[in-house]
């Protein structure tokens, strides 16, 4: 297929192009750049320095205008200034000394003007503002230069930019002829020297592409760069032509492999999958789910590229395939339930040089399965297979030990199952019969062993094949002879114990059926069998302690009659006693209670006198401090009159200066003039609010020291009362200890006398109670002879093997209960209704 050559919009060539563009733009981009930037930095700093010079000048010469409020001149001598300014400026406005306007020219002041004029004002200087081109500046009239106002302007630069717009127009203009004559230039050259080569060498590489192996790449004689492009291209047409031959030859053994009906891989020498075949895919879409598990990413469709040692469940796998040599590894993937079996084996060359390696993929899960399943009978199961003969052709180790009893022969079928044919009455050969017809046995087998019979719980079952035709017999299950004799010997032993425990219950019932009528006497003769003996023993020894415990009862319950009756007569003769004493204490409380209202009469009324007198103390303290409080307002008052009296003096000497400021201003304005007129008058105003501030102060002075004259008089009575007061409070003070004296002494004997009284009252309480206690004991003693004697007839009618006296139920009269007054406790109560405690 020949090559024609297009234009492509990925070309090398275009790109070049480009690229010189995009460089010749890029220079002329920045040149324009720096060039727009240096004119708008020059015409700024221009407009910038013009207009801070201007503005100053404009401002000395327009201060007076503003000082004198003359707006005519200031709008002549604004309209002068901008006509000046050729157009730079774009706004002016002029201030007083309050901030207030008064011209405004051209747009409107941005918000930030009025903060400018603060700055002007407060730092007495101008206030520049760069980015909005605005200067503010303080307006200064007069020798001493006081500021009267000020001005702010603002400027643009947007009539220098249009004096230099054209000549940057006409730059750009010789520019872009110049980067058009450039760009056609560096095409001629790339065209010519970089764009027919390689047109040539992609027409060579097209031919190689469409196997054309036999037309030779031109240009291989240039000593360029090209030439070696050429050469180097006609030495892989050559390797090329050997590569396909070989080629050819792989594909015919790919085919084979990729039709295999085996699941293989072919690995390179770096153990890189380079081929899989088709069943391979297969395999591994069903278990990609696994695999993944190992491998996150696995992709059956892209297996081709990765590494065996990424499946491989041997860790070393490399190591292992260098010392292989003509063997096989052979490893397990687990997969849960799944077993995956990969087979390895090394590909020679002709001289013994590893080409690579083929690996086999296979599914072991039922062999692995079936084997696990074998290995787990054996280990739990005896089994036996017999073929249809009857011979046994093979067991483990648990049938012979169990049937064989380690014996080398091993007995046939006929044999092993006489016993069951015996208990079914059958024939061997019709069991056998039996078991080909499909008909196993299954449960307890009873099997003929060695030593004797043998117990198996299992089952006997005939193998078949695919036809249904018998294979041999099976046998499989689980030695129980040992289980079963265990199981019997424990059946009569629990027959044997249920016999003994039925005579033992019969005896102990007996034995509690006499003890339930009385009979503590009563004894079980028979002999218990052995384990049973202590019951027997027990039971014979609680009947006789308890029929001793019933006769210490008798004998107790009778003596504590007998002291019962003694506690009766001697409780009742002591509450008698108790009774007359509660009296005589009953009468003694009485008194004291009439002695103790006397004393709380005479206490109160010392505490009222107390009260009083305590009061008038209070007074005259509270007098005494009125009175020291009114002295110190009085010093008080006089200091701040001579306070006054010393700024009065300082508002006089104000006076006397203020006057000669004013006669100097007036002065100044004569020399002034006409223009210092409007000034001689108001220095002459404040000439005469000075005289008046100065005649005001000195009256005002004269009063205050009269005024201190009194105040000096009222301080000296004010003295002498606060005297006299501090002497009626001292008196007061001795009578109010006095009384205080009597009332203390007062309250403390009715204190003690309370004291008594409750002492006296609760005596009285206390022996009052005793008597109904002693009362409640004799009738307590009374009720337990009673019970005594009751207990008594209760325990004779057991049987104990003693003779038990029945004591008489009579009982002594009990005294009857006398009622007790209890006194109550008194209280003293005040005027008031509040309890009398104290003072």
């Amino acid at each position: 297929m020949a090559f024609r050559p297009s234009l492509n919009i990925h070309s090398v060539f275009l790109k070049l192009i480009a690229v010189i563009v995009a460089a010749l733009i890029g220079v002329v981009l920045v040149f324009e750049i720096l060039t727009t930037r240096g004119f708008e930095t020059v015409i700024s700093q221009s407009v910038f320095d013009s207009a801070r010079s201007e503005t100053e000048l404009f401002a000395d010469a327009i201060a007076g205008s503003v000082r004198f409020e003359d707006a005519e001149l200031m709008t002549r001598q604004i309209e002068d200034f901008t006509e000046g300014t050729n157009g730079a400026l774009v706004s002016l406005e002029v201030f007083g000394s309050g901030l207030s306007s008064f011209s405004q020219w051209g747009a409107s002041m941005p918000a930030a003007t009025r903060a400018l004029v603060e700055e002007a004002l407060d730092t007495g200087r101008a206030v520049l503002d760069p980015d909005a081109l605005m200067v503010a500046i303080p307006l200064r009239f007069g020798q001493d230069r006081a500021i009267v106002g000020s001005l702010v302007t603002q400027w643009s630069t947007a009539h220098l930019q249009a004096l230099t717009q054209e000549t940057v127009s006409q730059a750009r203009k010789a520019a872009a002829i110049l980067c058009l004559f450039s760009v056609a230039l560096a095409y001629i050259a790339i065209s010519r020297l970089a764009r027919r080569p390689l047109q040539a060498a992609q027409a060579d590489i097209a031919r190689l592409e469409a196997k054309d192996f036999e037309t030779p790449p031109s240009g291989t004689s240039r000593r360029d760069e090209y030439g070696h492009l050429a050469r180097a291209t006609d030495a892989l047409r050559h390797e090329l032509m050997a590569s396909e031959r070989s080629h050819r030859e792989s594909y015919i053994k790919s085919a084979a492999l990729d039709n295999s009906s085996a699941a293989v891989m072919l690995l390179d020498e770096d153990l890189k999958i380079t081929q899989v075949s088709r069943n391979l895919t297969a395999f591994f879409e069903i278990y990609k789910d696994g695999l993944r598990k190992m491998r996150m990413n696995f992709d059956p469709a892209r297996v081709v590229g990765m590494s065996i040692a990424d499946f491989h469940p041997t860790g070393n796998i490399a190591d292992q395939l260098r010392t292989l040599g003509d063997g096989v590894i052979e490893g397990i993937i687990r997969m849960n339930s799944k077993r995956l079996s990969i087979a390895t084996r090394t590909i020679y060359s002709e001289n013994r040089k590893i080409l690579g390696y083929i690996v086999e993929w296979r599914d072991v899960t039922p062999m692995w399965r079936n084997e696990a399943l074998l290995a787990a009978i054996d280990a739990i199961q005896m089994k036996a297979e017999f073929d249809m003969d009857g011979i046994c052709v093979d067991a483990n180790e648990r049938f012979a030990v169990s049937i064989c009893s380690g014996r080398t022969d091993r007995p046939s079928l006929q044999t092993l199952i006489a016993r069951i044919a015996a208990d079914a009455d059958k024939t061997t050969e019709a069991v056998i019969h039996g078991l080909k017809n499909g008909s196993p046995i299954i449960g307890q087998l009873k099997l003929s062993g060695a030593d004797g019979d043998r117990i198996v719980d299992g089952s006997l079952s005939c193998i078949r094949d695919k036809d249904g035709h018998g294979l041999s017999y099976l046998l499989l299950g689980t030695d129980i002879t040992e289980k079963e004799h265990k199981l019997r010997i424990a059946d009569q032993e629990r027959e044997a114990s249920e016999a003994e425990k039925t005579e033992v219950v019969q005896a102990l019932g007996v034995g509690l059926r006499a003890l339930a009528d009385g009979d503590l006497t009563a004894k079980i003769a028979q002999v218990f069998p052995g384990r049973y003996e202590q019951l027997r023993t027990d039971f014979n020894g609680a009947s006789e302690k308890l029929a001793s415990a019933l006769r210490e009862i008798s004998e107790n319950a009778e003596n504590i009659r007998n002291e019962t009756s003694d506690i009766t007569t001697t409780a009742d003769a002591l509450s008698r006693r108790t009774e007359s004493t509660a009296a005589t204490l009953e009468q003694t409380a009485a008194a004291l209670d009439e002695l103790t209202s006397a004393l709380k009469a005479a206490a109160d009324g010392a505490s009222r006198a107390n009260d009083v007198v305590g009061e008038a103390h209070r007074s005259a303290e509270a007098s005494g401090a009125v009175v020291v409080e009114t002295v110190s307002a009085m010093d008080e008052i006089s200091r701040s009159s001579e306070q006054i009296t010393s700024i009065i003096r300082v508002i006089d000497d104000i006076a006397f200066q203020t006057n000669l400021l004013a006669l100097n201003a007036g002065v100044e304005a004569a020399r002034a003039g006409e223009a210092g007129r409007g000034f001689a008058v108001v220095a002459s105003e404040v000439r005469a609010l000075a005289q008046r501030s100065s005649d005001a102060a000195r009256e005002i002075n004269s009063l205050i020291a009269d005024s201190a004259g009194q105040v000096k008089k009222g301080v000296d009575l004010v003295g002498q009362t606060g005297g006299a007061l501090r002497q009626i409070a001292s008196s007061v003070t001795e009578i109010a200890g006095l009384v205080s004296e009597i009332a203390e002494s007062s309250r403390t004997q009715s204190l003690s006398l309370e004291e008594i009284n409750a002492s006296v009252t609760q005596l009285d309480q206390s022996t009052q109670q005793n008597a109904a206690r002693l009362e409640e004991t004799t009738a307590a003693s009374e009720a337990l002879r009673n019970d005594a004697v009751t207990l008594v007839e209760t325990v004779s009618r057991f049987k104990t093997g003693a003779s038990v006296r029945i004591p008489s139920a009579e009982a002594a009269p009990a005294s009857p209960a006398r009622a007790v007054v209890n006194a109550p406790a008194r209280e003293f109560v005040n005027e008031e209704g509040a309890k009398w405690l104290d003072f």
